[in-house]
């Protein structure tokens, strides 16, 4: 294990990209504490609207929040 250790440590894109995977995967075991909003709650007073502080993303035709869906979406892949 040491020596995939020190090749790893070598590669900079693959510590990166290490990196980024585990970002990825710790964002989404927290997604249920994390997300502003649950992936089916409804804003209807905010359909298509662009991003704001309220819904950084913006949301979508239904009026769902896109940051909070794209977050529970991470856990499913």
């Amino acid at each position: 294990m040491r020596g995939v250790w020190n090749r790893l440590k070598k590669d900079l894109l693959a510590v990166w990209s290490l990196a980024f995977i585990c970002a990825i995967s710790l964002i989404a075991l927290l997604t249920p504490w994390v997300a502003p909003y649950g992936y089916e709650t409804q804003d209807i007073s905010r359909l298509l609207s662009s991003p704001t502080p309220e819904h950084w993303m913006g949301t979508a035709v239904l009026g769902r929040d896109l940051l909070s869906r794209l977050l529970y979406g991470a856990r499913v892949s």
